[in-house]
């Protein structure tokens, strides 16, 4: 709490008791001996509501929070949503999309089904789910051209987005291309 809410909340108090439970002096508080006593006979009170509040906290239902991106949560997820959870009867099942990779320190997220290449599998607590493929798509007018040529004659139009960042290079990669590509239009 700010100091500013911490005032109010003891002149709140104050009023409502119609009692001065504190004394201002240079930028500190002198708790009263009325606020000492008051303190000792609701301090038991407070721990109860604490310790209550604690018990039921651990009493929560189960719960499984699944990260992913919007597309892959819509076109395969959902689909087999029904399946887990019948498979989980007992578990609420509850689908996060936060645009990015979970971080499993900060983010309230159980599971996160994200992109990515082989390299960022190596971890125990990392499953590959499925193979995929990324393929530049082109006009039919390019059919018969090579990639390098398409590429290095066309403005490449391409979406930047956190997730994705690496997949043209990655791409360029996997094709054995190394054209640096000058033309590019970015979104």
């Amino acid at each position: 709490m700010t100091h500013s809410a911490v005032s109010q909340s003891i002149r709140k108090l104050e009023a409502y008791l119609d009692k001065k439970l504190f004394i201002t002096d240079k930028r500190k508080l002198i708790i009263t001996d009325l606020a000492r006593e008051y303190y000792a006979k609701i301090e038991p009170l407070i721990a109860q509501i604490h310790y209550s509040t604690e018990a039921f906290k651990k009493q929560k239902s189960k719960k499984l929070s699944i990260n992913c991106m919007t597309t892959l949560c819509a076109n395969w997820l959902i689909p087999k949503l029904d399946e887990l959870i019948e498979f989980l009867a007992d578990t609420e099942i509850q689908l996060i999309t936060l645009g990015r990779k979970a971080n499993f320190d900060y983010d309230d997220v159980d599971i996160s089904i994200e992109y990515g290449i082989d390299s960022d599998f190596n971890n125990k607590n990392k499953y590959k789910l499925a193979e995929g493929e990324l393929i530049l798509v082109c006009n039919n007018r390019h059919t018969g051209k090579s990639c390098l040529e398409i590429i290095s004659q066309q403005k490449l139009i391409y979406v930047d987005d956190k997730i994705r960042i690496d997949d043209y290079l990655l791409w360029q990669q996997h094709n054995n291309i190394l054209a640096k590509v000058n033309k590019k239009n970015c979104f």
